[in-house]
Parts: structure tokens; C-alpha cells; sequence
């Protein structure tokens, strides 16, 4: 009788081991795996919100592509009057800089635009623009309504 005892208590602590190992491990997965809230970055400036999501953590993007959805809306300027791919530029902790390859939005938003602005994801000597060591990237954008500049900052990786 003591025998079944122990080994009951051998199976029910061993069963809840691995029980709260894999409830361990799933929150820990979950909370990896970064949302587009969290990935989201909001500028307010000269009467203009800019907002950008990084869409690679959360998206299947075109291999080759680093892909950001970018949203702009105002009451009173035309915003149709920006190239955003000509204004826009993708620099990392080091200060080196690639620019915008694309931009994939509908003309005509008036106060309202979206779309995706799209980067290679290789450097201008065909390298990986985000390497291991990288800490950072950001997505600047120039001269929205008079602005130098809008800085947007991921701190890599994201989480």
C-alpha cells in the first residue's frame, strides 16, 4: 500500500512539473511575440499625426523587405503634396542610413493618407541592414508640414 502511495505522489509531482513547465513556456511565448500596439510609434507635430507600425515582427513580408504601415491625418494641411518614399530614411544605432524603396498607398487622401513605406532589408553594399549587434533602428521622416524631422525608434530585438 505504501508503495502505490509513493508512486502516486511520484506521478502527480511529476505531472504537475511538466504541467507548469508548459504553462511557463506558453506565457513566456506570448509574451514574445510583440503586437502591432506595441510596435506602434505616434508623432504629433504642426497640426500632422504621423503614426508607423514596424510590420516585420508581426507580418509575412516580402523577402528582401523591411515593410512599416504609416498613417498620417490632419484638419488642415494637404497631404498630398508628400512623396513620403522621398522624404523617408531607415537609420540604425550607428548612425548608417538607407533609403525608403517604395511607398504603397492610394493617391488622393487629402487630409488622410495610409499606406506601407517599404526598405531593403540590405545595406548599400548588399549586407543585412539589421544585424545581431543591432540596437535600434528608427524610421525618419522629413519635412511633414514644416517639421525637420519625425523620428520613429524600435529598440531591437522587439519584444
Amino acid at each position: 500500500m505504501k508503495n502505490i502511495n509513493i508512486k502516486r505522489a511520484v506521478i502527480l509531482g511529476l505531472s504537475l512539473g511538466i504541467f507548469f513547465l508548459v504553462l511557463n513556456l506558453w506565457i513566456c511565448k506570448a509574451e514574445a511575440q510583440p503586437s502591432e500596439e506595441s510596435l506602434r510609434r505616434k508623432n504629433r507635430a504642426a497640426a500632422v499625426v504621423v503614426e508607423v507600425v514596424y510590420r516585420n515582427p508581426i507580418q509575412k513580408i516580402e523577402e528582401g523587405k523591411l515593410a512599416f504601415a504609416v498613417v498620417l491625418n490632419t484638419h488642415s494641411v494637404d497631404l498630398d503634396q508628400y512623396a513620403i518614399e522621398k522624404l523617408s530614411i531607415l537609420r540604425d544605432d550607428k548612425g548608417n542610413e538607407i533609403k525608403a524603396s517604395a511607398w504603397d498607398g492610394p493617391a488622393g487622401g487629402g487630409h488622410h493618407r495610409s499606406g506601407r513605406l517599404f526598405f531593403s532589408d540590405k545595406d548599400t553594399v548588399g549586407k543585412p541592414f539589421i544585424k545581431l549587434e543591432t540596437k535600434f533602428i528608427e524610421v525618419v521622416i522629413k519635412g511633414i508640414a514644416g517639421e525637420n524631422e519625425r523620428v520613429f525608434h524600435w529598440d531591437l530585438p522587439v519584444k
